[in-house]
């Protein structure tokens, strides 16, 4: 196993694998073989129906995904496609078996069962990044989270949270940098994650969170700042 950037995602250093195929295969099979109603109704996904197909509709980030309920190809819902690594978080968040005693509280990446074990990599594909493109320009992060339907919350010197999947929102805390200390940041997941996902979708997650935050940064620098 190396590591590497992912094809149509520069932001992301993450390992690279040869079996993405297979982990799809396998990640779709589990889901075919739930009840559709049960799957929707952990997930917050709505069961729809187009040109025959019955389809889960998934809020992720700012936009809508459609996954058929059977094999298929998962897109937004303006057609655009995911990359294969987005489609096996996806298949994982829509298969997993979900938690009824959902929680508010927040815990670090290394809190997560078996985190520690990932931490350092995790820290170095999201935390550094993260820092480094909003610690000159931290009044953006708000704005950048608003994008992708986050929203401000307390912690922190700016705090955002932004919802991922619907039982699955990631926040994002900030520290803003004096003569003493640098910027700092973090991300927190709810506690129960680990009923949705496991630990090393999570680690892609945070790869996934900022980089769709600094596209969003690079939006709103482009249309001149925020608002």
């Amino acid at each position: 196993m190396t590591e590497g950037a992912l094809k149509g995602f520069p932001y992301l250093d993450i390992p690279v694998q040869t079996n993405y195929e297979e982990a799809y295969r396998s990640a779709r099979e589990a889901l075919n073989a739930r009840h559709p109603e049960a799957v929707a109704g952990h997930s917050g996904a709505e069961l729809i129906e187009e040109a025959g197909d019955r389809l889960y509709k998934l809020p992720y980030f700012d936009d809508p995904l459609l996954v058929p309920v059977l094999d298929g190809t998962m897109r937004y819902a303006d057609g655009r496609e995911l990359s294969l690594w987005e489609q096996i978080v996806v298949l994982h968040y829509l298969g997993s078996n979900g938690t009824v005693h959902k929680t508010d509280r927040l815990i670090a990446f290394r809190e997560i069962p078996d985190g520690r074990f990932y931490d350092a990599a995790f820290l170095r594909r999201s935390k550094a990044p993260l820092v480094a493109a909003f610690g000159d320009k931290p009044d953006v992060l708000p704005a950048a989270a608003a994008l992708l339907g986050g929203v401000r919350t307390d912690g922190a010197d700016l705090a955002v949270s932004i919802p991922a999947f619907p039982n699955v929102p990631v926040s994002v805390t900030f520290w803003l940098g004096d003569d003493e200390f640098p910027p700092d940041a973090n991300l927190l997941f709810r506690a129960d994650i680990g009923a949705f996902l496991p630990v090393e979708d999570v680690a892609v997650l945070g790869g996934l969170v900022v980089g769709k935050l600094k596209a969003a940064a690079k939006r709103i620098d482009t249309q001149g700042g925020p608002r």
